[in-house]
């Protein structure tokens, strides 16, 4: 994933058998019943919850080591099955990546553009949510979630090894924490966390789209995050940082959407 710009979109989409993580959950199904089972009438299910996001980013020599654990939480009073959905940009280089559930690794597969877009457009058509039709073009990262125990929670873990956007000296890396919106609810807690440390001096360290709190520790060490309850992502998580040698560092950015007047931002740092 480039810099993904986006950090790993993670945003993972958990599709519940089909069914997914870090992200959403479209829809889940009841794990199949034995042969000649009782003819009975099943409540419908409700769909999963999500419990905890938690995103750890360590960012260094430009490249960003993406570790995302998300905890479901099952309400029916059956087991369900799913399948994780990881959507990933295009142009996104990953290098390296793992999934795990309660402490086993997952078998997770690498679908391209075309397999991801008939994926998506079903998902579309099912949950009514062309939201998800921004994610056409990209590429998908894909894996069964099974079971989930009823009443019970599920840990998915997903490691992620990307290389940032780079103009110059300015780098950009960017999270898609939309896609991790519940069908249903919000995210009772999300917690975002940032290292970035670099051999060169560390002068911008900003995000546009979410308030953070950072911690400068030397010129070379900047940490940052934020934390949030009861959320529903609306926005995905950008993060701009520039390292250079000069006394003053100075990044340039803009902004143009198509409903708005453009905008750009000056940043001059000075080294500490």
């Amino acid at each position: 994933m480039h810099a993904r710009t986006f950090l790993l979109f993670l945003t993972g989409l958990l599709m519940l058998a089909p069914s997914a993580v870090a992200c959403r959950i479209p829809w889940i199904e009841p794990v199949p019943p034995h042969p000649h089972p009782q003819v009975s009438v099943r409540p419908a299910l409700q769909p999963l919850v999500t419990q905890r996001h938690v995103a750890e980013i360590e960012i260094a020599e430009g490249i960003a080591n993406i570790a995302i654990s998300v905890r479901f939480h099952n309400p029916n009073h059956q087991q369900v099955e799913g399948t994780y959905f990881l959507p990933i940009e295009a142009d996104a280089v990953v290098r390296d990546f793992e999934m795990i559930m309660d402490g086993k690794s997952l078998k997770a597969e690498l679908l391209e553009a075309d397999q991801a877009r008939r994926i998506y457009e079903e998902i579309v058509r099912k949950m009514k949510d062309p939201g998800l039709l921004e994610y056409v073009g990209g590429r998908m990262l894909r894996a069964r979630i099974f079971p989930i125990a009823a009443q019970g929670e599920v840990d998915v873990i997903v490691r992620d090894q990307v290389v940032p956007r780079k103009d110059g000296t300015l780098y950009h890396l960017r999270y898609s924490l939309r896609s991790a919106k519940p069908n249903v609810g919000s995210i009772e807690s999300l917690s975002f966390r940032v290292t970035l440390n670099d051999d060169r001096p560390v002068k911008l360290f900003y995000s546009p789209s979410h308030p953070i709190d950072s911690i400068r520790r030397s010129n070379h060490h900047v940490s940052g995050g934020f934390e949030q309850a009861d959320v529903v992502p609306d926005r995905d998580f950008d993060l701009y940082w520039s390292v250079e040698e000069a006394n003053v560092g100075v990044a340039v950015l803009t902004h143009r959407s198509d409903t708005h007047d453009g905008f750009c931002m000056i940043s001059l740092t000075p080294q500490v």
